[in-house]
């Protein structure tokens, strides 16, 4: 996505304000010129609540950095398991977003399904793009 986002950022998009500045145009006039096609990243066939749990693990997925950023994944795996459990979270849920937490770093990580690191991906990424 990184070209992408450079094309975009070239032609007047703005990173700072979806609400303010959006053009969609721009941003599909961005794909097409980078040659990659954006429903790979929003039109995929997930469940509902496959979503929610891609979205909870991309949410949660740097919380180990408060610990230190060395092995921040790790950490962090550890910190989401209690928090979910703490919220009674199904246990399958929880080991499958645990899983996507703990490996999402690419110096130490597994990949465990790479359709789930992909979406935490870029899930970071647009929550990078509305700070």
């Amino acid at each position: 996505l990184g070209p992408v986002l450079e094309e975009a950022a070239k032609n007047g998009a703005k990173m700072d304000g979806w609400d303010e500045y959006f053009n969609y145009q721009i941003w599909l006039d961005a794909f097409e010129k980078c040659g990659v096609d954006p429903n790979f990243y929003t039109v995929r066939g997930y469940s509902e609540e496959e979503i929610e749990l891609v979205k909870i693990a991309g949410y949660l997925h740097d919380i180990g950095n408060l610990v230190n950023r060395i092995d921040h994944s790790q950490s962090g795996a550890v910190m989401a398991f209690r928090i979910l459990d703490k919220l009674n979270m199904d246990p399958q849920d929880i080991a499958t977003i645990v899983t996507a937490i703990g490996n999402h770093d690419e110096k130490n990580g597994v990949p465990v399904g790479a359709d789930w690191l992909k979406e935490v991906k870029a899930y970071e990424a647009d929550v990078l793009l509305k700070r």
